[in-house]
């Protein structure tokens, strides 16, 4: 249906409705994640203890929203393709984004970052008040990305799968990005645009032409006539 996201169904046990099992299912995985999160931030159990109920409070309240705007089956469905990602020898990100700021995905395994511990805001990625589909910023290394992307392909099916490529970083947006970044961080214009376009400038030039490289053709020039 247009205008509605359309996602492919979790495979879970039973022959339940698919919402209901997937919420479920949603629930249970991301408490027995949470324990597995809080052993290793809180090795000592005493300490453990006095930390779980924030915890708890505020998983579930992530929870019941992620349940109340029908989105349990992406949050599934993402940490699914991570999972098999880290268990195969793919490096993945620690996330970053909006979607840092959720405790489920960091229960999940989706993100490495806890956030009860830092200053994050769950409502700026799923806000019931602005309903809109979720969307987790995250990094695969260049060489495994086709392979994390065959996987679910095959898992979900092709037909369920569209490339999506970012365009932030080409062309004219790429540049109004890098003068994001130069404002925000109070980079020199040369300092930044070096650092982030892979293209030789003048320097670049002139320092391997002064360490013994021969000169690219396009730049001799014919010797001027008399």
């Amino acid at each position: 249906m247009l205008g509605k996201p359309q996602l492919p169904d979790f495979p879970t046990a039973g022959s339940r409705r698919q919402a209901d099992a997937d919420g479920e299912y949603f629930r249970v995985a991301s408490h027995k994640g949470l324990e597995v999160r809080l052993a290793q931030l809180y090795p000592d159990e005493k300490l453990r203890e006095t930390q779980r109920q924030r915890y708890v409070e505020r998983l579930d309240f992530e929870i019941n929203t992620i349940l109340k705007m029908g989105f349990p089956g992406y949050f599934l469905i993402v940490a699914d393709f991570i999972n098999w990602a880290q268990n195969n020898r793919c490096p993945v990100g620690p996330g970053r984004g909006s979607g840092a700021g959720s405790l489920v995905a960091y229960s999940l395994n989706i993100t490495g970052l806890d956030r009860c511990s830092k200053t994050c805001c769950f409502e700026r990625f799923l806000n019931p008040e602005r309903v809109s589909m979720p969307d987790f910023d995250i990094d695969f290394c260049q060489g495994n990305r086709d392979r994390v992307i065959d996987y679910v392909k095959q898992k979900y099916g092709r037909d369920a799968v569209s490339p999506d490529r970012d365009l932030r970083h080409d062309g004219c947006e790429g540049c109004a990005a890098r003068r994001g970044a130069r404002a925000r961080h109070g980079l020199w214009p040369c300092r930044l645009d070096r650092q982030a376009d892979p293209r030789p400038t003048r320097q670049d030039r002139h320092a391997r032409q002064g360490a013994g490289e021969a000169r690219p053709r396009h730049h001799l020039r014919a010797p001027r006539s008399a």
